[in-house]
């Protein structure tokens, strides 16, 4: 899995961040096209990051001198979230699954 992230050239700010599976790569154009902020698409630029680079507690931007994802506690900064449905026994559930969800605002599980 990928984690495309596109983000403002002048600040660093993160605008959207989008997985991907590896088998499925998207090209600059693509990620872009996800985008529509009314954002001036030359503004912006794109990058990809493996998610193990991540924590799921921490804030980002990407420093717009080195093109890198960076740790940062600045306000508006970005967290990434990250979700799955958990398959159990020979099959996708019908009953007893688990979804786990992280995000930069913390850890939540729950079962069904």
């Amino acid at each position: 899995m990928a984690i495309y992230v596109v983000y403002d050239r002048t600040t660093g700010k993160i605008i959207h961040t989008h997985a991907q599976p590896d088998d499925l790569p998207l090209s600059q154009e693509r990620i872009l096209a996800l985008v529509d902020r009314g954002l001036s698409k030359a503004k912006l630029g794109t990058l990809v990051v493996n998610p193990s680079e991540i924590k799921p507690e921490s804030l980002y931007r990407v420093d717009p001198k080195t093109k890198e994802l960076q740790a940062t506690d600045e306000k508006g900064a970005a967290g990434f979230g990250f979700g799955g449905a958990t398959n159990v026994s020979n099959g996708w559930p019908t009953s007893g699954f688990k979804i786990s969800y992280s995000s930069g605002r913390g850890s939540k599980t729950g079962e069904g």
